[in-house]
């Protein structure tokens, strides 16, 4: 069942041999992380006429939402669609976004530690029960 979404981009960097990129769902606001069947995008993969931007507004063509044990804990993957060119629609303003962001209770509860620190990571079993593993709870824009 595909679909497509219209997304703020709000996160975009390199992961392995491609890119990560995630935003929230315009009007309904929950993240979006658009992956492929083995993880992250190529750079072919987000070309339309330029790549996108930090809050570029974008409709991304999916597949489905992604929920396999591999990204159990990560509830906003959604599979793209390739067949199909993304879209830049608009460009969100900075003002607007105290009004999408995330306002948790408490992030996570972190028992585990790695041999590299204390309590500095999260079992995955404890990943499993988290709702997503994507948060923006402030956004500054800092000018020097």
């Amino acid at each position: 069942m595909g679909s497509q979404k219209d997304v703020v981009i709000l996160a975009k960097s390199r992961k392995n041999k491609g890119y990560c990129i995630a935003g929230k769902e315009v009007g309904k606001y929950p993240w979006i992380r658009p992956v492929r069947e083995k993880g992250e995008l190529s750079k072919e993969d987000q070309i339309f006429s330029s790549y996108p931007q930090l809050l570029d507004i974008v409709s991304i063509p999916f597949k489905k939402p992604i929920s396999n044990d591999n990204y159990r804990y990560q509830t906003e993957n959604f599979l793209i669609d390739d067949s199909i060119k993304w879209k830049k629609i608009g460009e969100e303003n900075w003002d607007n976004l105290d009004k999408i962001k995330d306002e948790p209770d408490k992030l996570w509860n972190i028992d585990s530690s790695s041999n590299r620190g204390t309590k500095n990571r999260i079992a995955l079993n404890e990943a499993g029960q988290l709702k997503n593993s994507l948060l923006d709870f402030y956004s500054i824009l800092v000018c020097l």
